[in-house]
């Protein structure tokens, strides 16, 4: 596995290219587990389409916090239509984590459900669209799996 990975389909700990897949991947399709670009998803997500356990972007989807133009989360950030059912953390309280003030919204059962399923959706989005493809390249270094024809 590559340190830094430069490419059409880069993989490495630190990838930038058109479709990354590393630690910090940086690129159209980036996977990763900072993820930064078009498509991008992994557990820090940021780009015009984020998913990620922590997710902003012109559509978001996040499992813990999502903010953006379109977001959709367990706890909002600042958004022009967003649903936080649990409340609100904007980008001001999470620069300053000591005096971090949660906005808490009303607590129904129709809005607790809707976080359960918000967060169950979007960490398996993550999960299986960034995570586990995440594990899956940087375990193998550099083989294949189809297997070589045998000769008789």
């Amino acid at each position: 596995m590559k340190i830094v990975a430069v490419g059409q389909a880069p993989v490495g700990v630190i990838a930038v290219g058109q479709v990354p897949v590393g630690v910090l991947a940086i690129g159209q399709g980036a996977r990763g587990v900072i993820a930064v670009g078009q498509l991008a998803c992994g557990v820090i997500a940021v780009g015009q389409l984020a998913v990620g356990l922590v997710a902003f972007g012109q559509l978001a989807l996040g499992g813990v916090w999502g903010g953006g133009m379109l977001a959709l989360a367990p706890v909002g950030g600042p958004s022009l239509i967003g649903w936080g059912p649990l409340g609100e953390l904007g980008l001001r309280d999470l620069y300053r984590l000591r005096r971090a003030q949660l906005r808490p919204a009303a607590r129904t059962p129709v809005r607790l459900t809707g976080a359960a399923i918000v967060a169950v959706v979007a960490a398996l989005i993550v999960w299986f669209g960034s995570l586990s493809p995440i594990v899956d390249e940087l375990r193998h270094d550099d083989d294949t799996d189809i297997d070589a024809p045998v000769l008789r």
